[in-house]
């Protein structure tokens, strides 16, 4: 497991109904297609020794197990835990089950936003590996989303001398930046990109993923842009890079670029908001990812499933034109995690609902951390400036 895919920290958020849906969709025939499901979802390949009605080995669960997951980490599809979790479940709810199985549950829970069981499966971890360079980067980055930025540096620095020195400066930048150490954590960052060494490409495609991160958090979008290129050379179709790029496009109201750039990822949930946002933008009488999400957040609330919150907030705010809706969602939201988009969508929510006193928690929360982020600061302003 690469550290790179371990601190994929945009994941998913919890749907809580708070307002009433329209009239459910009902589809003209039975023809209708709703949705396209990936081969991977259904049939991923796997090796097993049994024969039929054989009781599944452990090491035939965990190899079914870690091929689901790293079907799950390329696409970031929230299905894949379903089915994992119950190829693990002679294992999955025991206090102190195997390793390999404690890892896994780690990685799902935090994934599922669980954040407190997570971290306690990584105390378990820690007590038998203490040195678990992976493990040690997972609460780093469920640190960094609950905004305890001091304990996700104290983690990094845990991994001194026993990861690389590369990892271990991706770790520390990726929160450095979000604490008023923006232009020194930007600019050692670049030095170290200068010089990788033998690291393997995609854990480099992070770095520039992280770079191109800090870049766009600082108004400078032609790096970001430069940055999230190279990214997107060595890490593929990552959702994480998609996703930087997709915010980057949709700044810079680059419509036709995000559906360019996204026009094979509609199955990923966060991916297809951003199409649904570009699309509404630039054409908003005739938007099929609009429908097509609406239709996943309903489903979703009618089997109780958890999806995105934050993404639902965005949703509520930005397509739907609902700020009540969508402050209920942000402000949920953001009670459990604190990226920067989390924080300006509350900033957000709040201004367009007309309820600046909404923003207080998040704009007390910022400036203790002393943000440079652009946005975020306009944002701040925005609401400070039209407070009674």
């Amino acid at each position: 497991m690469t550290l790179y895919r371990v601190l994929l920290i945009s994941v998913l958020s919890i749907l809580q109904p708070a307002t009433a849906w329209s009239a459910p969709y009902t589809p003209s025939s039975d023809d209708v297609i709703l949705e396209r499901l990936p081969y991977t979802l259904t049939e991923v390949p796997t090796r097993s020794t049994r024969t039929p009605g054989q009781k599944l080995s452990l090491n035939d669960a965990l190899t079914q197990a870690e091929a689901l997951l790293q079907k799950a980490r390329e696409t970031a599809d929230p299905r894949f835990y379903g089915r994992i979790q119950a190829i693990l479940q002679e294992w999955w709810h025991l206090k102190t089950p195997p390793l390999a199985v404690l890892k896994i549950r780690a990685d799902i829970l935090q994934k599922q936003h669980h954040f407190t069981e997570s971290l306690a499966d990584i105390d378990q971890i820690l007590v038998q590996h203490p040195n678990d360079a992976a493990t040690l980067y997972m609460q780093a980055s469920i640190y960094r989303v609950l905004g305890k930025y001091d304990d996700g540096l104290r983690s990094c620095t845990q991994m001194e001398g026993v990861t690389s020195n590369f990892s271990l400066q991706l770790c520390l930048e990726s929160i450095n930046y979000l604490v008023g150490d923006y232009t020194d954590s930007y600019q050692r960052l670049q030095q170290l990109l200068q010089h990788p060494g033998r690291i393997q490409p995609s854990l480099v495609g992070y770095g520039y993923g992280l770079l191109g991160e800090i870049a766009y958090a600082g108004g400078h979008y032609d790096a970001a842009k430069k940055h999230l290129r190279i990214a997107q050379s060595l890490g593929g179709t990552d959702p994480y890079v998609l996703s930087l790029q997709a915010d980057l496009f949709l700044q810079l109201k680059e419509y036709h670029e995000v559906e360019r750039l996204l026009k094979d990822e509609e199955n990923n949930d966060t991916l297809l908001l951003r199409l649904a946002l570009a699309r509404d933008a630039s054409t908003p009488s005739e938007n099929p990812y609009a429908d097509t999400f609406r239709v996943r957040l309903q489903e979703a609330e009618q089997r109780g499933s958890n999806v995105h919150l934050r993404e639902a907030a965005w949703f509520y705010l930005d397509i739907e034109h609902d700020p009540d809706a969508a402050l209920i969602r942000a402000r949920k939201n953001w009670q459990t995690q604190k990226e920067p988009l989390d924080s300006l969508l509350l900033l957000r929510a709040a201004r367009a609902a007309k309820q600046p006193a909404a923003a207080r928690e998040v704009i007390t929360f910022l400036q203790d951390n002393n943000t440079e982020e652009v946005h975020l600061q306009r944002a701040m302003q925005a609401i400070k400036e039209e407070a009674p």
